[in-house]
């Protein structure tokens, strides 16, 4: 092989040392909106499509480099070996287009440490090679600081791969038809950091498993690439992108159509945490957009994700997690899924057009949802079963083909300020519940504006129902739930009805212009007390208690100008207590008992 002269020697391991010199400063990437991340090999840093002299040579198939090279002659056929080998630093390989075919076996290039351990080669450069048919196209191991950038790579088991491997910049390069990884960066013993990956095509013929693969490399960067047909799925390692090590940005990256019979992810998150998945586009007909199982503090906000089957966004058994400002559309049946998951924030998502918008289950506990947008979903909103002390404020639920919020089965939920409008059944829907906090929300145009179910121990405070379908408030076989200073107007049924519910306390609520009564206790509801309300201007009654209702309290409310009587005692309706109230100008009376409605109290009103 044609030897470098002493001069040309002198000037690459010159050129060597100021490379290594500037790597000691903090690098700027600047690349269509990252910054802050110092990167190797960006156009910014020196060594960057640096002027090498090349060796111009025809090569043999298994020779080891030693010195940078320009590929010449018609391509290169290596069945049953590595194609070259490099064991030396400073060294630039450009095949200037040349094709380099194996059969399916060995390596493309395979850089690597002579001792076969430690990292102490530095400065490899691979380039504008179109690389075919091996296990590995290019193979950097035990190295730092080298680059492979504008090669075209086809039918390999992994494109790309590094291991025990620092600061690799993979750029530019097109990567088609890898029967398991595009890219795989991957260390060991401690060795491998900042594998930055920005600006590659992945091309899946059917058959590749991940695009790239992120094994206990950490603080990478996998940046500005596009998937098509990716599918996104391997038995153990699920994911167009998958991360299983920490510290890492994901970001900007387009995967489009990546599904393996209905079971490919986009982007995987695994077993580690502190990593940041941001502003990427999910257009994947794939099991999920983005997944997470059993990691911790990441933050993945800004995506679009659309067209999955079933979920947009799981999140499975991992706490402390954020997600904010994400997009996801599509018919999959759950736009945000969270299982096992705690302590974690979703802020302003917006999920549409699946079965639910937001589903947080199974011991899904102290989360916060707030400023999400949940519409047009095929069932709820937003779904809470099986939690305990979730908060959810300022939400928007609308046209919903069910509930715009439904809590099931969960403990100590707050939800406050939140709107809920043209749901097809409930704007806010509790079933079997305890010590929930629901206060200060507007319910419109609901079927129902809030509905309680075999609850207890609950607080409803300064709730807006107002024009819904059915009933304002419904409380249906629930005890010691607290409704206060609820505004419940325009409703087509009452604005409030108890149907065996006991013990509930109710103050400073007006109940105006609803369709049939204000306030109807029915159906064995006992010994609950409405106290310091306004019911007025209903079409029906003011107050309505009937079918055995008994033992209930109104005292201290003013119920005038209503079509019907002022308070009507029903059909069995008996031992009620009515006093100190203004009753007046009410169509057809104040009073009255009938259908066998006895021994009710009625004294000192007005």
């Amino acid at each position: 092989m044609k030897k470098k002269k002493r001069g040309i020697e002198m000037k690459i391991i010159f050129v060597a040392v100021l490379i290594l010199i500037a790597f000691t400063f903090t690098y700027i990437l600047t690349n269509e909106g990252i910054t802050g991340r110092a990167v190797y090999g960006t156009p910014e840093s020196e060594n960057y499509n640096a002027e090498e002299d090349y060796e111009s040579s025809f090569l043999t198939c298994g020779d080891i480099i030693e010195e940078s090279q320009k590929l010449i002659g018609a391509g290169y056929y290596c069945p049953g070996e590595t194609a070259f080998y490099i064991n030396t630093s400073n060294v630039a390989f450009d095949c200037d287009g040349q094709t380099i075919v194996g059969d399916g076996t060995g390596y493309g290039f395979r850089i690597y440490s002579e001792s076969g351990s430690g990292i102490n080669i530095t400065n490899v450069t691979i380039r504008n090679c179109n690389i075919q048919n091996f296990v590995y196209g290019i193979y950097f191991y035990g190295m730092n600081h080298s680059t492979a950038h504008d090669n075209v790579i086809n039918i390999t088991t992994t494109g790309i791969e590094t291991y025990q491997a620092d600061d690799i910049l993979i750029q530019n390069n097109t990567i088609e038809n890898s029967s398991v990884y595009g890219i795989e960066c991957r260390h060991n013993n401690d060795k491998g950091k900042n594998c930055s990956i920005f600006n590659n095509t992945f091309i899946g013929g059917g058959d590749m498993g991940n695009g790239v693969y992120l094994h206990d490399q950490n603080e990478s960067i996998v940046a500005n690439n596009v998937f098509y047909n990716v599918e996104g799925y391997t038995v153990n390692t699920p994911g167009v992108i998958h991360v299983s090590s920490p510290h890492n940005i994901i970001i900007n990256n387009t995967i489009i159509n990546a599904t393996y019979d209905g079971l490919g992810v986009g982007i995987y998150l695994f077993l580690h945490s502190y990593n940041n998945v941001t502003y990427n586009t999910i257009w994947a007909e794939a099991d999920a957009g983005i997944q997470s199982y059993q990691s911790e503090f990441n933050d993945v906000s800004h995506n679009v994700i659309a067209d999955y089957t079933d979920y947009g966004i799981l999140i499975q058994e991992s706490n402390n997690n954020t997600l904010t400002g994400n997009l996801l559309n599509g018919s999959g049946k759950y736009g945000i899924y969270l299982t096992a998951t705690g302590n974690t924030t979703l802020d302003s998502n917006n999920a549409t057009d699946h079965r639910y918008g937001i589903v947080v289950i199974n011991d899904s506990d102290s989360n916060i949802l707030q400023n999400n947008y949940v519409f047009d979903n095929n069932d709820t909103g937003i779904f809470l079963k099986t939690t305990i002390n979730n908060i959810l404020v300022n939400n928007i639920a609308s046209n919903n083909s069910a509930s715009g919020i439904y809590i099931a089965h969960s403990n100590d939920t707050n939800l406050t300020s939140n709107i809920a409008e043209a749901n097809y059944f409930a704007g806010i829907n509790i079933y079997n519940t305890y010590a929930a906090i629901v206060d200060s929300n507007i319910l419109n145009s609901n079927f129902m504006g809030i509905t309680l179910r075999d609850s207890f121990n609950n607080n409803i405070t300064n709730n807006t129902a107002q024009s819904n379908y059915g009933y304002g408030i419904n409380l249906f076989n629930s005890i010691d739930t607290i409704i206060s200073g609820a505004i419940l107007t325009y409703n087509v049924a009452d604005g409030l009805i108890l149907l065996r519910s006991n013990f509930t306390a109710i103050s400073d609520i007006d109940a105006l212009s609803n369709n049939m009564s204000g306030v109807n206790f029915n159906l064995d509801s006992h010994h609950n007390n409405l106290t310091n309300s306004n019911m007025t201007n209903n079409l029906l009654h003011g107050v309505l208690v009937e079918y055995m209702s008994t033992y209930n309290d109104i005292n201290n409310s003013n119920i005038t100008f209503n079509t019907g009587y002022g308070v009507k005692f029903n059909f069995f309706a008996a031992n009620n207590s009515l006093s100190y109230c203004n009753i007046t100008d009410n169509t057809l009376g104040n009073y009255t008992e009938v259908h066998y409605s006895t021994n009710n109290s009625i004294e000192e009103n007005t």
